[in-house]
């Protein structure tokens, strides 16, 4: 049943379906709740995000993986794919989206983007971003104090053993 007709029905449902007696309160609202439960699922569109992560942080020589939310979309039935490429030793598995590896060199936060193709419909997930950090916890950004090799005009920085140190005024 294509959405036209369940969203024709709902509003038919609405329309027609009244409840006067207290004793049939219970079931027609349960009716009516069931019948809104359905309409949302349908009409919710299909998404890949890997936002929850933001940055999906990877550390140089250990292995990470993570796996997409996606919703409504059956990954064996299409293919992914990722914009830009990857940094070295990391991988998208095109069949289930999951990008994992064990990268070899630190590298700054990037912007990315996956596409899910199947039968000619394109699915974009948002923007997201990798960081692949020296060592554990050492792409964290410094919100107070002034960073090493910073100064207090410009006392913030996202470095990562990447030299040179990149300093900023304020937080974003």
């Amino acid at each position: 049943m294509n959405i036209q007709k369940k969203l024709y029905i709902f509003i038919l449902a609405i329309q027609t379906f009244n409840c006067s007696s207290s004793w049939l309160n219970i079931g027609c609202d349960l009716y009516c709740y069931a019948i809104v439960s359905e309409l949302e699922a349908i009409l919710e569109p299909p998404s890949i995000t890997y936002n929850s992560y933001s940055p999906l942080i990877f550390t140089k020589n250990v292995n990470t993986s993570y796996t997409p939310e996606i919703k409504k979309i059956t990954p064996t039935e299409g293919a992914f794919t990722i914009a830009p490429d990857l940094p070295t030793s990391l991988y998208l598995d095109n069949s289930t989206g999951i990008i994992s590896g064990t990268p070899t060199q630190a590298q700054t936060k990037s912007t990315y983007r996956v596409q899910y193709e199947n039968a000619g419909t394109i699915l974009e997930s948002n923007r997201f971003y990798i960081l692949v950090q020296e060592s554990s916890e050492s792409g964290i950004c410094n919100t107070t104090g002034i960073f090493p090799g910073c100064n207090s005009e410009q006392p913030y920085s996202c470095s990562d053993a990447v030299q040179p140190t990149y300093c900023y005024r304020e937080l974003s």
